[in-house]
């Protein structure tokens, strides 16, 4: 009995060793910090509603072995890596560059879709519309649909609907909006900030970046941009305001930002703009798993655009379909760089849209 138990041992030790080996000699760190899994010769065992990052040779996802692996935290990705998937573009035409109407700069900040249309905002003073997107054609036409009664310069970063309905929020002064495509006229939204001891006048630029609604339980999410970012919850049939994803969310550092959110079946999407990242939060678990973006938008340093700033990230606009997920830039007016042309941009300073499968079970 005593010696089974001992080959035992030693039979575990030995298949430890060689899993540890296993998965460090196949995961690859890149520059962005964060761990990718190519060809590995093991599996795990990873609940069936989660999306498995482990592939094999063919491509195809591995499932139900022996090994339990828990969902890390968002605070742990920089000390335990994150295996994270890149996603990969639409095989037609996926690469969407915005064409104007006017003369001005569009900068894109927010992006939604109802009744099979796709409708956008922008974020200078001077676009206080609701804009359909004409898709019919390689690049997409910005078509103004709705002027917005509001009598002061608006900074829009964020735009969901529900129900006939759009909320819209306003980085200027930090307001939540709502209204209807009727109707020029605009409702603030109520928010207890004082319930939380929140002063928005200190934000600066740094303020309200992302929304999204759950329209189900009229819970409506709030995203701070960054420094710290932090995401405030507001129930809209009592106005209570919380902040659910504090011990796992917040955090100062760069990169570390938000630049659009989306609410899907129990599912909160962050659009990680620093780090070249969508993040889906199971807003009841807390459990986490990103794809990334970022071999598109930021390929050995170079950047779409010509800005030298490479830590700073320029997606501010996230839209998800049943296979698809959208993802505009603000390119702030910047002219298309060299990489950009290399992929397919056309010279000048349009904001794009890149257009992704969506991978099964994200």
């Amino acid at each position: 009995m005593l010696k089974e138990i001992s080959y035992s041992i030693l039979f575990l030790l030995f298949a430890g060793n060689l899993i540890s080996q296993n998965a460090i000699g196949n995961n690859i760190i890149l520059e962005d910090g964060y761990e990718r899994v190519v060809n590995i010769g093991l599996t795990a065992k990873i609940p069936d509603n989660e999306l498995v990052p482990i592939i094999n040779d063919k491509k195809e996802v591995i499932k139900n072995i022996n090994t339990t692996i828990d969902p890390p935290k968002i605070n742990d990705v920089r000390q335990n890596p994150q295996q994270i998937i890149d996603l990969e573009l639409i095989p037609n035409n996926p690469i969407k560059q915005l064409e104007t109407t006017y003369d001005k700069r569009f900068d894109l900040s927010g992006i939604t879709l109802f009744n099979d249309r796709v409708y956008v905002i922008a974020d200078k003073e001077w676009d206080n519309h609701i804009y359909r997107l004409d898709t019919g054609a390689t690049s997409f036409k910005v078509i103004s649909v709705r002027e917005l009664c509001i009598d002061y310069a608006t900074d829009f970063e964020g735009i969901d609907r529900c129900d006939g309905k759009f909320y819209l929020i306003d980085e200027s002064r930090n307001n939540v909006y709502m209204g209807e495509m009727i109707s020029c006229d605009l409702v603030q939204i109520p928010v207890a900030w004082e319930k939380l001891n929140i002063d928005r006048s200190t934000w600066g630029n740094k303020g309200l970046e992302g929304l999204a609604y759950d329209c189900e339980k009229k819970l409506l999410y709030l995203g701070k941009e960054r420094e710290p970012r932090r995401i405030f919850l507001i129930n809209l049939t009592n106005n209570e305001i919380s902040e659910p994803f504090a011990d796992i969310i917040n955090s100062d550092e760069v990169g570390y930002d938000i630049g659009d959110m989306k609410y899907e079946n129990g599912n909160l999407y962050i659009l990680e703009r620093g780090r070249g990242l969508v993040t889906r939060i199971d807003t009841k678990t807390k459990q986490f798993f990103s794809v990334s973006y970022q071999q598109i938008v930021l390929k050995n340093k170079q950047r779409l655009y010509n800005n030298s700033s490479y830590k700073f990230g320029m997606a501010e606009a996230l839209m998800l379909t049943e296979d698809q997920i959208w993802i505009g830039l603000d390119n702030n007016g910047d002219e298309v760089s060299d990489y950009g042309k290399s992929i397919g941009l056309k010279p000048g300073n349009k904001p794009v849209i890149f257009i992704f499968k969506r991978p099964q079970g994200f």
